[in-house]
């Protein structure tokens, strides 16, 4: 029996492999005609772009560039004309609203927002200082809650980032560190205390210690990292960037601003809001506006700083506003040890980072006194700080020292470069991604040696970058034989140990997945400090250092 059961298991997934490479042949056939379009505008660098759209469709890693750019696809089609870009949006519209197979019309929504981002206006989100927020439609407040939350998350999840928040002092917390979903990368950034015993960077890849040494640092699934003094700026390859600001000095701290199209299929959720242009419902939970009442007033807070005096009763409907802010805005976002993206020591997770009872005293400009409050604006508006931005600044001055951070400006790597002629070359036919019924794939790679300048990095030789590599083939329809040579840096392939746990990221609709039980995990070794203080009410989860991450609709 139960060998009769195993040879008809074995029969179902063989036919399912068999619909699922039908189902891909017959996209790759209905690309062809958008493939070739782009190969026309340009036979090297389209053939890659053709190349690249299909593979973070499936998500899958991106072929090596083999041009001297170093360029996201995003940017590279935005180096298109208008005219080209315009003919092939149309057809890729028309195979979305008349698709072959129904089941690729997630697919073609993919490619046709992909090109759609282009005529779209970026919004602009913050979190900074101790820490202030602005969100996505214009919205500004302060959480100083302590734990681990969803900054900004499209309903897809292709784009999450989440921020750690820190106590500093006994009523002040900071952005500690940063951890995102790069298109099927996850990237983390720490500011103070590392997952690991490596203290050398504070950049995580996967799980994985990496560096960044040369301008521009290749992620696998097509995005960057470019580095710039104390800035970390992160591109997706569909074009949305995170600017991290890193101050390591003092409070070891992270301004995290944040650039995404708001025209995307779902739309954003998290902490910066909902970016649909109505500022007023960028504090809802649940989808209820709980602050709708005190919305209004709060702009009428403490913003005339030299009348001498502040409103003891406004003052006290602050710290009302901002207690309800916390609990009920700020938890709602809280994320979990099934949904973190962050890296954890052993006998870690999650709660080690949470405290739901911090502040016990939220402190307000009201507190300062006058000549405070004078001093503070002063060296803010020195340096341009005006509007929503200055009521932050003379609180992170004024109480913690914190220099005025004015809004990054992300510099675009196309402005300028002009396009030439690369030799043509033989292209190798199209290959179907290799898929599963589930489509599971791994995002902890092995990893390859970046050589490169040490000198931009002190001269350290001992401890080279590491540039991750995914496992899974790219997707290939139109890869040179021979590649043209780019700028440094220069690759050379070494064998690194994977590590041994990896979270897991499913493709599609999360509904139709099975529900899969949580990571088994050691017990967790003893920890030295104290441990956090937690909602009286509330139930430590079982620790876990490596998360299951649900990618898409997670």
């Amino acid at each position: 029996m139960k060998t009769r059961f195993l040879q008809i298991n074995f029969i179902f997934c063989f036919l399912s492999l068999n619909v699922t490479y039908a189902q891909d042949e017959l996209f790759i056939r209905e690309y062809e005609p958008i493939s070739k379009e782009i190969n026309n505008w340009d036979e090297v660098r389209g053939a890659w772009l053709a190349n690249s759209i299909v593979a973070m469709a499936f998500d899958k890693p991106v072929a090596t560039r083999n041009f001297p750019e170093a360029f996201t696809p995003y940017e590279l089609m935005t180096m298109m004309p208008s005219v080209e870009k315009e003919k092939i949006t149309a057809l890729v519209n028309e195979r979305r609203n008349n698709p072959n197979n129904a089941s690729n019309i997630q697919l073609w929504t993919f490619i046709a927002e992909f090109f759609s981002r282009s005529t779209c206006q970026s919004s602009n989100g913050r979190s900074h200082g101790d820490p202030h927020f602005s969100s996505f439609d214009g919205n500004s407040f302060s959480l100083q809650s302590v734990g681990e939350f969803t900054l900004a998350k499209s309903k897809t999840g292709y784009v999450n980032i989440q921020a750690r928040q820190s106590a500093s002092g006994e009523d002040f917390s900071l952005n500690s560190a940063v951890a995102m979903n790069v298109g099927g990368d996850r990237l983390c950034v720490y500011a103070n205390e590392k997952p690991d015993s490596d203290i050398s960077t504070p950049l995580r890849l996967n799980g994985q210690p990496i560096r960044v040494v040369s301008s521009t640092y290749f992620l696998p699934h097509g995005g960057t990292i470019r580095s710039k003094g104390n800035e970390y700026v992160v591109t997706w390859p569909t074009g949305e960037k995170v600017s991290l600001q890193m101050n390591l000095t003092r409070l070891s701290t992270i301004n995290i601003s944040t650039f995404i199209f708001p025209c995307v299929m779902g739309g954003y959720e998290g902490l910066l809001g909902n970016a649909n242009g109505t500022p007023k419902d960028d504090l809802n939970v649940n989808g209820r506006n709980n602050q709708g009442d005190l919305y209004a007033s709060m702009s009428k807070f403490g913003t005339v700083f030299d009348n001498g005096q502040m409103n003891d009763a406004n003052n006290r409907a602050e710290k009302d506003y901002l207690d309800r802010l916390t609990k009920e805005f700020g938890n709602s976002w809280r994320i979990t040890d099934f949904t973190t993206l962050f890296d954890y020591a052993p006998g870690h997770n999650t709660a080690s980072y949470t405290d739901y009872l911090f502040p016990q005293v939220h402190r307000t400009i009201g507190d300062l006194s006058q000549n405070q409050r004078t001093k503070a604006q002063k060296k803010c508006e020195a340096e341009g700080i005006s509007g929503a931005d200055l009521r932050g600044c003379i609180y992170d001055n004024a109480y913690l020292e914190i220099p005025p951070t004015p809004r990054p400006t992300v510099d675009d790597p196309t402005t300028g470069v002009v396009l030439h002629k690369l030799p043509k070359e033989e292209m190798k036919p199209i290959v179907v991604p290799v898929t599963t019924p589930n489509n599971n794939t791994s995002i902890a790679p092995p990893t390859q040696v970046l050589n490169s300048d040490n000198s931009k990095d002190g001269g350290n030789t001992s401890k080279p970058a590491t540039q991750t590599i995914s496992n899974d083939k790219p997707v290939v329809i139109g890869e040179s034989k021979e590649n043209i040579p780019a700028p440094k840096p220069t690759y050379e392939t070494k064998p690194v140990e994977a590590p041994k746990t990896n979270p897991t990221i499913f493709k599609g609709n999360t509904n139709s997945i099975p529900v899969n039980k949580p990571l088994p995990v050691e017990k967790p070794a003893p920890v030295e400090k104290p441990a956090p203080v937690l909602k009286p009410s509330g139930t430590t989860p079982a620790p876990a250092s490596t998360p299951i991450i649900l990618k898409k609709g997670g």
